[in-house]
């Protein structure tokens, strides 16, 4: 498929730093209302492999200090499609005040987590047996088919059925690729933080109309790709995110972690785009038992951004 460039949103003459601080992308957290409930969705629905089954409760100092969750407790889990480097993080939080999240399919603030399979029957029937909510139904289009579903949560879960580019070998894994989307009121996030960060936002024309356009409506996609080729899609949204700012540990928050290169300049970069630290007392934590530094910020339309080195 021939991609032809539109636009570019360029950190140009900024005071944003000029070179990249992002590695890579990490995981895609999800802030969830019942661990358990959602492990089933993303093992057993789905059919992801369940890379780390649910823990005990913690109660890790600067890991709820960074969720801006001190005095409760937390337990994960996670799951992956093998040999991506964005994992799909779920996060149980008790013992703080929560508010659930759920913002209605189309408006700003609307994370959506985008998965390519091989065969896209077997998971729309699971779906159905498990009677989760269709966000959008099954739709076609010259490159293939796709759906939108919604997991307990209300996380958008995006699965689109592509068949193989000619001559290439049949795929080992139903799963073959994810990618991350967001749905934005605007170019902030792409001029704000992203740019920020030394990432460049595009658009593209495809020479026939791609299927994740057709399921989003033809909204229009400015996409980030991160080095090692990573996909963030920042689509125009039909709808305004809600006025009530979205904390970290409230069920269906949306965190995206990134790895940079040097995290205090990613945090600083990030503050002179106006990305507020959300994690306590507006500081980076240091997490055990590795020794990591990570804090999350707020960016427009309340995405959560959580920079890691």
């Amino acid at each position: 498929m021939t991609w032809k460039l539109v636009l570019i949103l360029a950190v140009g003459g900024s005071a944003f730093p000029q070179g990249r601080l992002v590695n890579n992308v990490g995981n895609f957290i999800h802030d969830v209302g019942d661990l358990d409930r959602s492990v089933h969705f993303y093992r057993d629905v789905l059919g992801m492999e369940l890379q780390r089954p649910p823990g005990d409760w913690q109660s890790t100092e600067g890991v709820l200090n960074m969720y801006d969750a001190a005095g409760g407790k937390f337990r994960v889990a996670s799951a992956q499609i093998p040999g991506s480097p964005m994992r799909v993080e779920m996060v149980e939080f008790q013992g703080v005040d929560r508010q659930p999240v759920r913002r209605p399919w189309g408006a700003a603030g609307t994370s959506v987590l985008m998965i390519t399979d091989a065969d896209l029957a077997p998971v729309q029937e699971r779906l159905k047996t498990a009677k989760a909510p269709m966000l959008v139904n099954v739709k076609k289009a010259c490159d293939g088919r796709g759906l939108v579903a919604a997991d307990p949560d209300g996380f958008a879960v995006m699965i689109v059925e592509r068949g193989p580019a000619a001559g290439s070998p049949p795929a080992k894994a139903n799963f073959t690729g994810i990618r991350f989307g967001y749905l934005v009121s605007g170019d902030a996030i792409a001029k704000g933080p992203f740019a920020a960060l030394g990432l460049q936002a595009e658009t593209r024309a495809p020479a026939c109309r791609p299927i994740e356009d057709v399921l989003l409506n033809d909204r229009g996609a400015a996409i980030v790709t991160l080095p090692g080729g990573f996909e963030i899609w920042l689509v125009t949204a039909k709808g305004r995110a809600a006025d009530t700012a979205v904390r970290p540990h409230d069920p269906g928050a949306a965190v995206l972690r990134l790895m940079v290169s040097d995290v205090d300049a990613a945090v600083q970069a990030l503050q002179q785009s106006q990305t507020k630290v959300v994690s306590a007392g507006g500081a980076i934590q240091t997490l055990p038992p590795a020794g990591l530094r990570a804090a999350i910020l707020r960016a427009p339309d309340d995405l959560l951004i959580q920079v890691v080195k």
